[in-house]
């Protein structure tokens, strides 16, 4: 098997698809670092929409998790606990795994659309 037979597993992303997670990462740690009151309330905005489609089901468990971890561990929510921090980050940094894998699936499928269209006009002269 030659180094461009090779398919990588379906876990792992190109550099690109990790570029995307690090940006989905930093903002949602903006967006925790910063109360809702200061003016990176933008953050709070910019998760959802960043991470569109799945983003639309993270909401739900991006602010549920970390009360749920707040309580679980005796933190208060409001204080900026690690903990809390690190489950919202998680959760929208896996919601961003999960786009860029669909991503990587849906252009592997138009490629290979493609070059199936491609030879099939090449045969019949089209």
């Amino acid at each position: 098997m030659t180094k461009s037979e090779k398919v990588r597993p379906w876990w792992r992303l190109a550099w690109l698809g990790w570029c995307y997670v690090a940006v989905v990462a930093a903002v949602a740690v903006t967006a925790y670092a910063s109360p809702v009151s200061n003016t990176n309330a933008g953050a709070f905005l910019g998760l959802p929409i960043l991470t569109f489609p799945l983003g639309v089901v993270a909401i739900a468990p991006a602010y549920v998790l970390p009360v749920l971890v707040a309580v679980l561990s005796g933190a208060d929510p409001d204080s900026g606990s690690w903990l809390v921090g690190t489950t919202f980050t998680f959760v929208w940094m896996m919601t961003a795994w999960g786009n860029a894998l669909a991503a990587r699936a849906l252009v592997g499928f138009i490629g290979t659309y493609q070059l199936r269209l491609c030879g099939s006009l090449r045969r019949n002269r089209i």
